[in-house]
């Protein structure tokens, strides 16, 4: 678990991941080489993991998918490690209920994702249900998630270290074969130093940090920062299926967004037309939370309230033993460089 010190580091990265360690110690008021060595320790557990990942650019791009699962006795375990095995899983989480294995897909084309998952599931022993929606529509409000470690002015001058240019241009670069060399280096690894990068890529280092900046303005490319479920003050996952009438998604997706309890919200094929994932700190919080969106969106029908019992993988990183964070990270854009590429 995270101490409190942890707790206020992991806060301010969330709000602005590549903001110098200077910047970082002025606003947490503390030393750059105490939150150095703090990181360095948080990393090597596991416990803590600085990422790229996709702008809101290329996530035009993707494709996004719901598999559900239901095994044999025994067999979940073994399922769900072979299914982490996919690069096109991002998150898979073993689950209560109807089905026993939830999973994110994500890719490129329509077609070849349900293809490919359909093949999967077909290879992967005692499978006994399965079912695939694909994800029309998903609301951006998992990423106003944070802890609650900061002041309200240390997270208003964190954000402003957000800033890195001046937004996105209307044309674009295209990304290039040493632009997905970049940013898997920053998946990796999201606060490796300019430095490194330049030394690894074989740039000059002005040219790497100019690049950087150009793909995250270009909205190419994020950066996050991803803890296991136990280590959130809110430690415990709840997936909601839902039916919500059609002219109420848009409402629904507004009110939800400020709401602390909300993972995520995506708007999905299937008979559960919303899947809502929640953070919990305790199992007895889902009936209030159930009775809020009820009240947010009058035409909301619980159809099932799945708790996740525990992570296989998270946003493309395995975890371990123990909840760890694994250092090998699946690449995200397997299916999607083909676009760009020739």
């Amino acid at each position: 678990m995270l101490d409190e010190k942890d707790l206020v580091l992991v806060h301010a990265l969330q709000e602005a991941p590549r903001a110098s360690w200077a910047v970082l110690a002025s606003v947490l008021g503390t030393d750059a080489r105490t939150l150095v060595r703090r990181y360095a320790r948080l990393r090597d557990v596991g416990l803590l993991r600085v990422m790229a990942t996709s702008g809101p650019r290329l996530l035009e791009r993707q494709l996004f998918a719901h598999l559900r699962l239901r095994t044999g006795p025994g067999r979940v375990a073994p399922v769900a490690e072979e299914l982490a095995r996919w690069p096109q899983a991002s998150t898979i989480r073993l689950t209560d209920g109807s089905t026993q294995i939830y999973a994110l897909l994500v890719g490129s084309d329509h077609t070849r994702l349900v293809e490919t998952a359909q093949q999967r599931v077909a290879e992967l022993p005692d499978v006994r249900e399965a079912e695939i929606n694909t994800v029309l529509l998903a609301g951006d409000v998992g990423r106003a998630a944070r802890l609650d470690a900061l002041s309200p002015q240390q997270i208003g001058r964190l954000r402003g270290q957000q800033t890195v240019g001046e937004g996105q241009s209307t044309q674009p670069v295209r990304l290039s074969a040493e632009d997905f060399e970049l940013i898997r280096l920053l998946l990796e690894d999201g606060r490796t130093e300019i430095s490194e990068l330049a030394a690894r890529l074989g740039r000059e280092a002005s040219s790497v940090s100019r690049r950087v900046a150009r793909l995250r303005n270009d909205g190419w490319l994020d950066i996050i920062t991803l803890v296991p479920d136990r280590a959130w003050s809110s430690p415990l996952r709840a997936l909601l299926w839902c039916t919500v009438a059609p002219q109420d998604v848009d409402a629904l997706l507004r009110t939800v967004s400020g709401r602390p309890w909300v993972g995520s919200l995506t708007v999905t094929t299937g008979r559960a037309n919303v899947l809502v994932t929640v953070n919990l700190m305790t199992r007895s919080q889902l009936p209030g939370i159930q009775a809020e969106l009820s009240t947010l969106c009058p035409s909301l029908r619980l159809l099932e309230a799945q708790l996740s019992v525990r992570a296989v993988k998270l946003h493309m990183r395995l975890l371990a033993a123990g909840d760890r964070l694994s250092d090998p990270v699946s690449d995200p854009f397997w299916d999607i460089r083909h676009d760009f590429l020739p």
